[in-house]
């Protein structure tokens, strides 16, 4: 009797995941090579009549250069897991060689049954041989329901091919560790996203606006600076605040010298009650207007 131990039900189940990843990544890997223009873009396996031999191909090449040459296939490799006999032995070149050949057979009949349209699938059969033939295939799937249930149950042989041919998956190590789950990172991530989205929240509480203007007054009030002459302050052309032209021109407040779009200055309004001009910083207030085309020819230079 061997002094190992057999796999956990939930680390069989974790081979089986990451060996029919590794295949599908392959074989998406292998579909989209005959895409590129390299090649035409005629060539399309998964419409191809030969894409299950093809695939079957890969997949027998895959499983022999690792469970054959190896004795493990990739995923216990990860888990440092093993097939064994009944007594949890080794599994022979001849036993490895048989489970092989097995499975490449079960991944074929499993490619033609989804490519109806290829060249080796097999004519549907009618009458009595076609009823016996659904028959089997009834028959088989409720036999494998009926392993997964006692898989679940005892833990033993994961699919019906393993239970036919009596190997199981048990540790490589004789008194394998039990598994150490690291939170650190786990608690560094909590509280890295504790602190962005408190971060959100606060700064979606800040009125940006309103910290400019006061920042623009403190400036303001510490250097003075001299006040511009009217005749040449004056911009009936250009909005203060996007210079560019301005569309839909608009005035307000004590400013009179500086126009503002319509966009602009009622999104400035909206964000800052005690919005001022850009440019002479006078206060604009809830007098806003449109600019009338009287205005306009005061100034014809600083007009349109």
């Amino acid at each position: 009797m061997s002094s190992h131990r057999e796999a956990l039900r939930v680390a069989q189940l974790d081979v089986l995941e990451l060996d029919t990843n590794v295949t599908d990544s392959l074989l998406t890997s292998l579909n989209n090579c005959f895409k590129y223009p390299l090649f035409g873009g005629k060539l399309d396996l998964r419409s191809s009549r030969l894409n299950p031999l093809i695939q079957t191909s890969l997949y027998g090449f895959i499983t022999y250069y690792t469970l054959v040459e190896s004795g493990q296939t990739i995923g216990q490799k990860l888990l440092r897991l093993r097939f064994g006999n009944s007594d949890l032995a080794p599994l022979t070149l001849k036993q490895l060689r048989v489970l092989n050949a097995c499975l490449v057979a079960i991944f074929l009949g499993k490619s033609l049954s989804s490519h109806p349209t290829s060249t080796l699938s097999l004519p549907r059969s009618k009458g009595l041989i076609g009823s016996v033939a659904k028959l089997l295939e009834v028959i088989f799937k409720a036999t494998t329901l009926v392993n997964f249930v006692l898989f679940l149950y005892k833990g033993h042989y994961r699919s019906l091919l393993l239970r036919l041919l009596g190997i199981q998956t048990v540790h490589m190590d004789a008194s394998p560790q039990q598994r150490q789950i690291n939170t650190s990172f786990i608690r560094r991530d909590l509280v890295w996203r504790g602190f962005t989205e408190s971060l959100i929240f606060i700064l979606s509480m800040i009125n940006v606006h309103k910290l400019r203007r006061k920042f623009k007054d403190i400036r303001a009030a510490l250097y003075k600076t001299p006040q511009e002459d009217e005749t040449t302050a004056v911009n009936l052309k250009f909005c203060a605040f996007c210079e560019k032209i301005a569309h839909l021109p608009h005035q307000g407040g004590e400013c009179r010298l500086h126009v503002y779009c319509y966009y602009c200055v009622f999104r400035a309004k909206d964000n800052d009650a005690n919005v001022s001009c850009p440019s002479c910083n006078k206060l604009i207030g809830n007098s806003i207007e449109p600019l009338t085309n009287q205005k306009h020819s005061k100034d014809p230079e600083h007009g349109v």
